[in-house]
């Protein structure tokens, strides 16, 4: 099918799916409610609001996507329309460098996933005739019989603009850490050989796969392996292996995915340096390197014959459950050692499922899985940004006299003072 035809099927797709947003009653409704989160209609046009709604919004009361509601009321739509439908359902959002321009569109960089996209425009070239190369568009491509569109343009940033663009392209990655990899098939090799290299090593320098202490050393064991890995230092664990003061749950603020100051903080540390609470640092084979907050507290409800006794477990149970950093194949690992997960589980949630079912319920299985620390440390992006950051703070007058060679770095950078500022 040729580009321009596809680009009117296209178009008359999103028009029929706005149309369906004001039409049914069900939607409408939904609609309107999603629209008083995102503050109304004041500096918003109904198109604007539209469009997010169609591609992000996952209705509450029947558990799917708009889209994919407007396929189960629409049933004897042709093949052609229900294939676009379908590839709508999973369209590339990012922020894109324009490269260069085509006869029918852009040739792009995708920021997060660092894969360059000819993508044809689904609008008329009046819109995008002020659009040049080096600008920064935060848009939403669609990949349909191995052609690429451009359905939508939420923004645009001038060429001078970049680091404000990378900044937008790690807020992606923290949201959805997999779109790093996402419709890039060399990137997730990469990604996968880097783990398996990392793995090696970290049982070279640690001798095992899983190392338990407590929170305020997770850092030094970390800027250790770093050390290990770029030049080869032997590790020392000497004084690192601490057990907390008491094994329990309790709530801190602890790494997330949340965005807000994401990338000081990350330069800062991981963890609530109010608060001690037992780790493990574990490096699952296939997919990296993860800090796990309260595992042994967790061992410690899932080995006792009175577990309802212990304080906040059911709370524990919950956030192994609910928390998007320990993944299926985390869980899957501390359920195949104590079993006694899954029906603890069920008595907190007062359900009867299976395994299986769980992870269906709380854990991503729809996407190939990497830890957080992995993929931020194979995103090309978020080292430069980081390193943009580092340098800042190292011009802003911090006091190095109390620094010693072999301590963590006063920037913040994560490494030693000797690594790292001391150069």
């Amino acid at each position: 099918m040729q580009l321009d035809i596809v680009s009117n099927e296209i178009n008359l797709v999103l028009e029929e799916l706005s149309n369906f947003i004001q039409d049914d009653e069900e939607v409408r409704n939904d609609f309107e409610e999603y629209v008083k989160t995102m503050g109304g209609f004041k500096n918003n046009t109904f198109q604007e609001l539209a469009v997010p709604y169609i591609f992000e919004r996952n209705i509450p009361e029947k558990n799917c996507s708009v889209i994919e509601l407007y396929l189960q009321k629409h049933e004897t739509l042709p093949t052609e329309a229900v294939n676009l439908l379908n590839a709508l359902k999973t369209p590339i959002s990012s922020i894109f460098e324009i490269k260069r321009r085509l006869k029918n569109g852009f040739e792009l960089l995708n920021l997060v996933n660092e894969k360059v996209y000819n993508a044809a425009y689904t609008f008329k070239m009046t819109n995008v005739r002020s659009l040049g190369i080096g600008q920064f568009l935060v848009a939403r491509l669609l990949k349909f019989e191995n052609e690429y569109y451009i359905i939508d343009i939420s923004g645009a940033l001038s060429s001078t603009k970049r680091q404000e663009a990378m900044r937008f392209a790690v807020a992606k990655i923290i949201q959805e850490p997999y779109l790093v990899y996402a419709d890039n098939e060399e990137k997730q090799k990469e990604i996968e050989e880097n783990v398996k290299i990392m793995n090696k090593k970290f049982i070279e320098a640690f001798g095992t796969d899983k190392i338990f202490t407590t929170s305020n050393h997770s850092e030094e064991i970390i800027s250790m392996f770093n050390d290990y890995t770029e030049n080869g230092t032997p590790v020392d664990l000497n004084g690192k292996i601490e057990e907390p003061q008491e094994y329990k749950y309790f709530e801190v603020k602890d790494y997330n995915t949340n965005y807000a100051n994401f990338i000081e903080n990350s330069v800062k540390g991981y963890y609530d340096k109010q608060k001690i609470y037992d780790i493990a640092v574990i490096f699952e084979e296939d997919e990296g390197l993860y800090v796990v907050p309260f595992y042994k507290s967790l061992v410690r409800i899932l080995t006792s014959d009175n577990y309802e006794k212990i304080e906040n477990y059911d709370k524990c149970i919950k956030y192994f459950l609910e928390i998007p950093s320990i993944s299926a194949k985390i869980l899957t690992n501390i359920n195949n050692e104590y079993p006694k997960f899954t029906e603890i589980a069920n008595k907190v949630l007062e359900e009867n499922m299976t395994f299986e079912e769980l992870l269906k319920k709380y854990k991503d299985a729809t996407h190939k899985t990497f830890s957080h620390t992995t993929i931020l440390y194979n995103s090309n992006v978020f080292s430069s940004t980081l390193t943009n950051i580092v340098d800042t703070k190292k011009k802003e007058g911090i006091d190095y006299s109390k620094a010693k060679r072999n301590a963590p770095c006063p920037c913040g950078s994560g490494k030693k003072y000797k690594n790292c500022c001391l150069k």
